[in-house]
């Protein structure tokens, strides 16, 4: 993914923008009823943190999601509680990735 990104990293939506920009973060969205469990998707999201972070540290042309520390983090209900089913959701998860404008290409 890092080579992805460094190689067409000029095709990203919102490149413009600041990374914290929400127009530069994915939303995900953790159902209750979701057959994997919540804390087996947490752990997933560590493991990709820390394999980030190692990334990182290895090459710093490898930090294309911004700052490990701001790799992913949980979201508030109230920052997305107008915009979803709030019976259905067991947690909203946001990530640094870009989505490319696949028109583009």
């Amino acid at each position: 993914m890092a080579e992805f990104s460094r190689r067409f990293g000029r095709f990203r939506q919102e490149i413009g923008r600041d990374q914290s920009h929400p127009l530069r973060r994915g939303r995900y969205f953790i159902l209750k009823n979701s057959m994997t469990p919540l804390r087996e998707i947490l752990d997933t999201y560590n493991a990709l943190k820390e394999e980030y972070t190692k990334m990182v540290l290895e090459d710093a042309r490898n930090e294309i999601f911004g700052p490990p520390e701001h790799f992913y983090r949980i979201l508030e209900p109230y920052e997305f509680e107008k915009d979803v089913a709030m019976e259905k959701i067991a947690m909203g998860i946001e990530t640094a990735e870009d989505t490319a404008g696949l028109a583009e290409f």
